[in-house]
């Protein structure tokens, strides 16, 4: 089994790739989103007057109780979208066109070798 996967054509580019230096770095950008849902929260403390506070962030509403010394508080923040863009270091493996030099074909030897042949047996009769 340890052969088979020494000889994967994964491996076998990263050897070439590596001996050759043919990889290059490369930086793909990946957006990661996070949703944050909203929510509502309620709570009390003393305190004399009413206030409404609104932010980019929520907003704070303060009740008075007139027969009491309580302000209720309602503290209310939206849904937001948080997206992250994250930068990730890549290798990439550079494809090279290399032209292939031009060789004599394997059958003008053999047409050359048998025109040989040819002339010498037909010198000979």
């Amino acid at each position: 089994m340890i052969l088979f996967a020494s000889c994967s054509p994964q491996k076998r580019i990263a050897r070439i790739a590596k001996k050759y230096n043919l990889t290059q770095k490369e930086v793909v950008t990946v957006n990661d989103t996070v949703c944050i849902p909203g929510d509502t929260l309620f709570f009390t403390v003393p305190s004399e007057r009413d206030t409404v506070i609104v932010t980019k962030y929520g907003t704070i509403e303060t009740t008075h109780d007139n027969g009491q010394n309580v302000v209720y508080v309602k503290v209310t923040t939206p849904p937001d979208t948080l997206i992250n863009t994250v930068y990730v270091p890549v290798e990439k493996v550079v494809v090279q066109n290399v032209e292939k030099q031009r060789r004599v074909p394997w059958w003008l030897f053999v047409m050359l070798i048998a025109l040989v042949a040819f002339v010498t047996y037909a010198e000979k009769k």
